[in-house]
């Protein structure tokens, strides 16, 4: 189910980069309303969605920052005091 909500995600941003009046967020939301309504998926399916997205930027933001400050080449060692 992630997999292919972040490719509807991609997919939305594409065409909202066409056409101005796509807003990708809303658009993806309106899909997971109506799969929440048709039974597809559940409470339970939506938090765990959002517990791995979130894990996910974390991790993505946390190499951003140790890539920009220097950090990802000194080492574990050395890294890990910071």
């Amino acid at each position: 189910m992630r997999e292919a909500l972040r490719r509807r995600l991609v997919e939305l941003r594409d065409q909202g980069m066409q056409i101005s009046a796509v807003n990708p967020v809303a658009a993806l939301a309106d899909l997971i309303s109506e799969q929440l309504a048709e039974g597809r998926i559940d409470r339970a399916d939506i938090a765990g969605l959002l517990a791995e997205t979130e894990q996910d930027i974390w991790a993505d933001r946390h190499q951003q920052l140790r890539h920009r400050t220097g950090l990802d080449g000194l080492g574990r060692d050395f890294a890990r005091r910071f």
